[in-house]
């Protein structure tokens, strides 16, 4: 388990397969954010990898966003959608597999939605799965980002990040 005292949150790491790396350490950015103006102003605190034989499969980017006055999660999670559908010239390319869908109650609430990508040499990724998590002016943000051929074998490792985010 991963703990963070600067910005009070924890998570959990799938399996020993998944790689960490601060986000000092981190050279070299895997993902783009499609000219998000949410996503753009994310602190990377912290990434995981998942490798098998010097072959990345799949990313989970988890960071924080400081806001003077943030959206819930749900407005925030519409509006970094829409970013991306506005960032591909031909909307119909992409597939929402997951529309925006609130989890939780209360100061546990957390925004997520699931879309693949058109298959493009500058998408690396096409599987993204985001969640907001809205805590006083700290949004946190988890990232998963998957090839089309690993998403079934990564989905459960996701699915236990996602919901493993606790923020004290």
């Amino acid at each position: 388990r991963y703990y963070n005292k600067p910005y009070h949150f924890s998570i959990s790491l799938p399996d020993a397969k998944w790689k960490l790396d601060y986000s000092s350490r981190i050279k070299q950015t895997h993902t783009i954010h499609f000219n998000s103006p949410i996503l753009n102003k994310l602190k990377l605190i912290i990434r995981m990898s998942h490798q098998v034989a010097g072959d990345t499969l799949g990313i989970i980017d988890v960071g924080i966003i400081l806001f003077q006055k943030p959206k819930s999660a749900v407005e925030l999670a519409r509006q970094s959608l829409n970013d991306i559908i506005k960032f591909f010239p031909e909307p119909d390319s992409i597939v929402i597999t997951q529309n925006v869908t609130p989890s939780g109650r209360g100061k546990n609430l957390s925004a997520f939605y699931m879309l693949e990508l058109p298959e493009e040499p500058s998408v690396r990724f096409p599987v993204i799965i985001p969640l907001f998590k809205v805590r006083g002016q700290t949004i946190y943000v988890i990232n998963c980002y998957a090839k089309y051929e690993t998403y079934d074998i990564l989905k459960s490792d996701f699915e236990s990040v996602l919901t493993s985010l606790q923020i004290y």
